[in-house]
């Protein structure tokens, strides 16, 4: 793990596009899958050169969240940037979250109650997506991008911090990549998630860069960079254990 402060936003926001274009250059022609994160961490995708990208190119989200709220969802905040287009135009392919569901099936299965169901049918076509990927490019490179939430979550791995035996449970499985997860006992906003696995994070993603912006992520931060402490207590301390976490932030 390597952190690199910069000046303010968007200093960090450029310099780390940079390194994530150095990295798309420096291994072509390998085929990427390019694993994006929401909320803030989108604001990175402005600083892409699409060039790097056309057929080799594989695109999905780190984490989801199943809400029939438009504004909740990760992939459609992806949909809405130019970047989505211009990654379409290229030739980039885009793995789907929900198994190709619509806002409005979702929104079907909360009204009939069936939308625990729903959600492990989207878990489930995620993990052959990924799967079927790194089978045909077993030499392909994984990239992601990532972000580190104030109370310590990253990839939509919320911290359990009065239960680290049920966060066990549900984030270290190794023989499954994707799990779908009810984050209502962490006060969640958008309870239901789909997330990747800790194993995976560690094992399987080639580069992941880190963009933490603002103030009230400090406290965060500080856990992350601590010596010590728990992943129950702060999720985000997996990008130590990552092969090569890079953050950019304006926190000085």
């Amino acid at each position: 793990m390597e952190i690199i402060r910069c000046q303010n936003n968007m200093n960090a926001l450029r310099r780390a596009g940079s390194v994530i274009n150095l990295s798309f250059e420096a291994c072509e022609p390998s085929p990427i899958l390019f694993l994006v994160s929401g909320g803030s961490a989108l604001h990175l995708l402005k600083e892409i050169n699409i060039g790097h990208f056309g057929a080799r190119a594989t695109i999905g989200v780190l984490d989801e969240r199943y809400s029939p709220d438009i504004s909740a969802s990760n992939f459609l905040s992806l949909q809405s940037t130019s970047f989505y287009l211009e990654a379409q135009r290229a030739g980039a392919v885009f793995l789907h979250p929900w198994g190709g569901k619509t806002n409005d099936v979702i929104a079907e299965e909360w009204r009939q109650g069936k939308v625990l169901e729903g959600l492990q049918e989207s878990v489930h076509s995620y993990e052959s997506e990924l799967r079927a990927w790194k089978e045909a490019h077993p030499d392909g490179k994984i990239f992601a991008t990532q972000g580190i939430g104030d109370n310590g979550h990253t990839a939509g791995i919320l911290p359990y911090p009065e239960n680290p035996a049920l966060f066990n449970k549900l984030f270290e499985e190794e023989d499954k990549w994707v799990l779908g997860y009810d984050a209502t006992p962490q006060k969640s906003l958008t309870p239901l998630r789909i997330t990747l696995r800790l194993p995976f994070l560690r094992n399987e993603i080639h580069q992941s860069i880190v963009y933490v912006a603002g103030e009230d992520k400090r406290p965060a931060l500080a856990r992350v960079l601590q010596n010590t402490g728990s992943l129950a207590e702060t999720p985000a301390r997996i990008l130590r254990e990552m092969k090569d976490a890079r953050i950019f932030t304006d926190i000085a």
